[in-house]
């Protein structure tokens, strides 16, 4: 890992976001999985990612399938533990899980917000 890997994942700042971050966050986001990836904000806050699925429940559009139906394998194959959403009943303990997971056992963590919960989406002409 270079030096400009190592700065840009100890100078990520979701409170200073760079326009050179808008412009690619790619490098950042690698940046980050490869050298924090919990990261400890300069606010003392940890860096959760809370992900909205596609591609699953009732899903019409066949361009959003293949990652629907890879995302969680990608997360994992990433380094990354994955906790799944499905039921309005079940969100607030699975992030509460993820959230303490991630802080306390320093595990990066994504928690996937299930198709079925947030509904499938519908387009008409």
């Amino acid at each position: 890992m270079n030096a400009d890997t190592r700065e840009l994942a100890a100078d990520f700042d979701l409170e200073r976001l760079t326009p050179e971050f808008y412009a690619d966050p790619y490098p950042t986001y690698r940046a980050l999985r490869e050298k924090e990836p919990v990261k400890r904000l300069p606010n003392g806050s940890y860096f959760l990612t809370l992900v909205t699925m596609r591609g699953e429940w009732g899903e019409f559009n066949p361009w959003q399938v293949p990652m629907g139906s890879s995302t969680a394998a990608v997360f994992e194959l990433s380094g990354i533990k994955v906790l799944r959403a499905t039921h309005a009943e079940e969100v607030r303990e699975v992030v509460e899980a993820a959230a303490g997971q991630a802080y306390n056992a320093c595990t990066p963590t994504a928690v996937l917000l299930s198709q079925r919960l947030i509904g499938a989406k519908v387009f008409t002409k």
